[in-house]
């Protein structure tokens, strides 16, 4: 988790979603929560979502769920 928090977060289509802040340990699996343009985003690590995790880059690569990201910013 310490290795996670302060990474940004990026999208397939390049957007850059913010900064993990908090990683919040539930049942199921992992969810990064990221402060950025869009707000605060939860992220769950899941393999339909996270495409690689770049510690020593510092990136998280993502491809967001249907509704994940409001549009309208």
């Amino acid at each position: 988790i310490h290795e996670i928090i302060g990474l940004k977060v990026v999208t397939d289509a390049a957007v850059d979603l913010g900064v993990v802040v908090e990683v919040i340990t539930t049942g199921a699996n992992d969810v990064y929560v990221v402060h950025g343009a869009f707000g605060e985003v939860l992220v769950p690590a899941i393999s339909e979502v996270i495409e690689r995790i770049d510690v020593s880059g510092g990136v998280i690569f993502i491809t967001p769920l249907a509704g994940m990201l409001d549009d309208s910013k």
